[in-house]
């Protein structure tokens, strides 16, 4: 297992697997900004010595994230039985994306190779066909520089780093200086008691993180945070996000405000060596 010190490494590293024009199979999407933050932190690694496929190592505090190329499901197969002894005793994490029904074979390599599901999500969708009428968000306002460490903390606590992905403080302060992150504060102590983080990446708009503090729901400030979102958010042609399978009233809310079903998937596994 070697340390990535650069972006072209990891896109060579795809390149070999590319290369055999087989049926090539992957969950690795690479963010060149966001790689280059994992370069930089020395926490992504990569293991190129297995026939056919190539696997990529983020290593977080207590779990390895797994991320592969394969050129064909033989390959995969047999390079996740070699991994163990690569990677030696850890928890391994591998999100795999994609169409409901086209997953199966994958998720079956990895289950026959004693990883096990965790949890999944859904991606749902909406369409914009016309501008969101404004509404009263005054107490709705933007994130600033200050606030980073307390959404790190927030998002460490009451988030699943496993499933969810939880970003660095560069990451949270990338999106503030974006105008990608808005919170409620309490009138008291000014602590936030919600936020949104949404990306833009063309015409279509990401909601990354919804949240609601424990002791502040059932206040209405989640939907006012998701109408602000909608609000800024209008001029996209298409709002998605990820929702747990099983969060049925989250589900139904969504619906509510117009979202559909994408039929698309993450299926999150998980292996102790």
């Amino acid at each position: 297992m070697k340390l990535i010190k650069s972006y072209d490494e990891v896109m060579l590293g795809i390149k070999l697997i590319r290369d055999f024009k087989e049926s090539y199979l992957t969950n690795f999407f690479p963010n060149k900004e966001l790689l280059n933050l994992w370069i930089d932190k020395k926490i992504l690694y990569i293991i190129d010595t297995l026939e056919g496929a190539v696997f990529f190592v983020k290593k977080n505090d207590e779990f390895n994230s797994l991320y592969f190329a394969a050129k064909s499901e033989d390959s995969l197969n047999n390079a996740i039985g070699a991994l163990s002894l690569i990677v030696g005793k850890s928890c391994n994490v591998v999100d795999i994306i994609g169409k409901d029904n086209s997953l199966n074979s994958m998720v079956d390599i990895f289950t026959n190779n004693n990883f096990t599901e965790y949890t999944r999500f859904t991606r749902m969708y909406r369409l914009i066909d016309e501008k969101c009428i404004s509404f009263d968000d005054s107490d709705i306002v933007n994130a600033n520089e200050d606030d980073v460490n307390e959404l790190k903390f927030l998002l460490d606590k009451y988030f699943d780093n496993k499933s969810e992905q939880i970003p660095f403080e560069e990451e949270i302060l990338r999106w503030i200086k974006k105008g990608h992150v808005f919170v409620k504060r309490n009138q008291g102590n000014r602590e936030i008691c919600g936020f949104v983080i949404f990306d833009i990446i063309g015409v279509t708009s990401y909601l990354r993180y919804w949240f609601v503090h424990p002791e502040h729901r059932d206040k209405k400030i989640g939907s006012k945070l998701l109408k602000k979102f909608f609000y800024l958010n209008s001029e996209c042609k298409k709002q998605i996000f990820w929702v747990l399978n099983d969060n049925e009233n989250a589900i139904k809310r969504y619906l509510h405000y117009g979202f559909k079903n994408e039929n698309m998937i993450d299926i999150i596994l998980i292996k102790n060596i």
